[in-house]
């Protein structure tokens, strides 16, 4: 899942390049007037410059340097435990930062070896971004406990995929934001007891981690749109005790997405009769092997009448099968599912072809 693409500007650490003279000496002269033009103007124009370009506007005029700062540092990504220390170390000795960073993502997978000096290095450094509103904490190993004393009260996107044993600390967190709105949750360990404080996350809308968890973070609040990872030879089982949980937010959800190996029509039959209020269901095939695609589509003639408001429907493959439809039959299947589904506009099939309902005429769009 992860859900945090790049932007343009990113920082790993407190310090950027030398490009960018090119702009210092063209605007040098016009810095004079630099404190009497609105600072917003200056985010305006500075929005889509690199790093080294900020850093040499900073260093054409002082008058710069409090606007290129925050924009510098508005958004950490750091991928080694290396570049993360220096990130770290930077932002102690420049205090004024701290307050400008609104975005960190934490990607790391060499920090398992030295977790005893980096876990303490990490847990100081998140303290002091108490203006975060998105975090995303990869990092394996048992780094969860790096959440203790971590307070951000404008948090709204959390992501985590650390090791969740001690839970604790986890559930501890989230209970101190109830801020959150969108939530990601990667690694589970089979048997654990996961629960949470009562009042926990009373404004989540997203929810995207395993099926073990759905019953723990969907039923009683306000989630609307879930995503799960099913990877379990056991899910034909598994479905009656993770679908009404679903069900059990306290507002309709209309976006459903899962991975599983094959589709399941037990899996789709339980989903219709749960969650009839989908506006949007995705179901992907992870396996390679199991295709079932013929009773997948018996399936879904049966159940997608009790979708009244569906508007969006994919079925595909995480790797290219050679689908049993022909690209006329993929047509034909898409109207009569229209027929069954009046509201549905968009069909992702397993061939990975997207159709859609242009003008009443079903056509096929190129990706």
């Amino acid at each position: 899942m992860p859900p945090y693409p790049p932007p343009r500007n990113q920082i790993a650490s407190g310090s950027t390049g030398s490009s960018g003279s090119s702009f210092t000496r063209t605007h040098a002269r016009s810095t004079s007037d630099a404190p009497a033009m609105p600072l917003e103007l200056f985010y305006q124009v500075f929005e889509n410059l690199s790093p080294s370009s900020l850093s040499s506007v900073a260093r054409t005029s002082s008058a710069f340097n409090g606007v290129t700062e925050r924009m510098l540092y508005r958004r950490l990504e750091l991928n080694s435990s290396a570049q993360a220390i220096q990130c770290f170390q930077t932002l102690v000795k420049k205090p004024s930062s701290w307050t400008s960073v609104q975005e960190c993502v934490i990607m790391i997978s060499d920090a398992k070896n030295n977790a005893a000096q980096f876990q303490p290095i990490l847990a100081s450094a998140l303290r002091l971004l108490t203006r975060l509103t998105s975090l995303h904490l990869a990092v394996e190993g048992p780094f969860v406990t790096v959440l203790d004393g971590c307070n951000f009260p404008s948090l709204k996107t959390f992501s985590s995929i650390v090791d969740l044993c001690p839970w604790a600390p986890m559930a501890n967190f989230l209970y101190r934001h109830p801020s959150i709105t969108h939530f990601c949750i990667g690694g589970e360990v089979p048997g654990q007891h996961f629960a949470l404080p009562p009042g926990t996350l009373p404004n989540l809308q997203t929810f995207m981690g395993s099926r073990r968890l759905v019953s723990t973070f969907v039923p009683n609040r306000p989630v609307s749109r879930a995503t799960l990872a099913w990877h379990s030879p056991n899910l034909e089982t598994e479905v009656n005790s993770v679908i009404p949980s679903l069900s059990m937010s306290s507002v309709p959800l209309t976006t459903f997405s899962c991975a599983t190996p094959g589709w399941s029509s037990t899996l789709v039959r339980s989903i219709a009769a749960y969650l009839p209020e989908l506006k949007s269901i995705r179901l992907l095939n992870v396996s390679v092997d199991y295709h079932n695609e013929a009773e997948l589509y018996s399936t879904l003639a049966d159940v997608l009448s009790s979708f009244t408001d569906l508007s969006k429907l994919e079925i595909p493959c995480s790797r290219q099968i050679q689908s049993i439809l022909t690209l006329e039959e993929e047509a034909g299947r898409a109207k009569t599912w229209h027929a069954l589904a009046p509201r549905l506009a968009q069909i992702v099939f397993p061939s990975g072809h997207l159709w859609e309902n242009i003008s009443g005429r079903w056509t096929r769009v190129a990706q």
